[in-house]
């Protein structure tokens, strides 16, 4: 999937929540590089999450915590020199609900720092049109990417992204990437704040829809232990 950064994990929870179911930050800001911080294993952030699930008549909010830890992978990489297995725990609540969930997703970045979207379990990337960038590095204002990516299990989806401009988010400059993906019924659409200074966001929206069941979510960085 696409949205290696939180998607993965949490389309594992609105189906699990639902079975059957019918910007900005502030001004002050600590500046960044246009290059993308490479990426050790251990790594680890934690966001607070918030956002509503729906499906039909059925609505509620989403409400909790997602943790995204990096781990180095012994796969061999594809597309650039070192593989990472990226851990997202999510400790969501969705209408009064306690719903704990787990997902794994594959990156890989190379030495000018670009990170790769590489699939998740059970869709691991086959082949794609163009390479399955997920940031470039350098980032630059105006930056676009597009390619149509195919999965282990045949799933084909269409990928996009444009990079905004600068803004400020979670107390940092930032660099606002909008993207969008399709893949059968499901599509979506989001915003990361990245921060290459970091190596990955510090904001997240997403907006996907699946089977009719539509989630809307934000994630916003609370800690990091680098």
């Amino acid at each position: 999937m696409a949205k290696v950064t939180l998607i993965i994990a949490v389309l594992a929870v609105v189906i699990t929540v639902c079975p059957g179911c019918g910007g900005g930050g502030g001004s002050a800001s600590i500046p960044t590089s246009a290059t993308i911080r490479q990426i050790a294993s251990g790594n680890q952030v934690v966001y607070n999450v918030s956002g509503t699930a729906s499906s039909g008549a059925q609505s509620g909010p989403v409400t909790g915590t997602t943790t995204m830890t990096a781990y180095a992978d012994t796969i061999t990489p594809i597309v650039g020199n070192r593989a990472f297995r990226l851990v997202t725990e999510l400790d969501l609540t969705y209408n009064g609900t306690h719903y704990p969930v787990n997902g794994t997703s594959y990156i890989e970045q190379d030495a000018s720092g670009t990170i790769y979207d590489t699939g998740s379990e059970g869709e691991r990337l086959a082949s794609a049109t163009a390479a399955p960038v997920m940031y470039a590095s350098p980032i630059a204002t105006g930056q676009t990417h597009s390619f149509t990516s195919t999965y282990s299990d045949l799933v084909v989806e269409q990928n996009d992204y444009v990079v905004l401009g600068k803004e400020a988010a979670a107390g940092y400059e930032s660099y606002k990437v909008h993207s969008t993906w399709s893949s059968g019924s499901t599509t979506g659409s989001g915003d990361d704040w990245l921060v290459p200074d970091l190596g990955m966001p510090v904001r997240m929206t997403v907006t996907t829809m699946d089977s009719g069941i539509v989630f809307s979510l934000t994630a916003t960085m609370v800690s990091k232990n680098f």
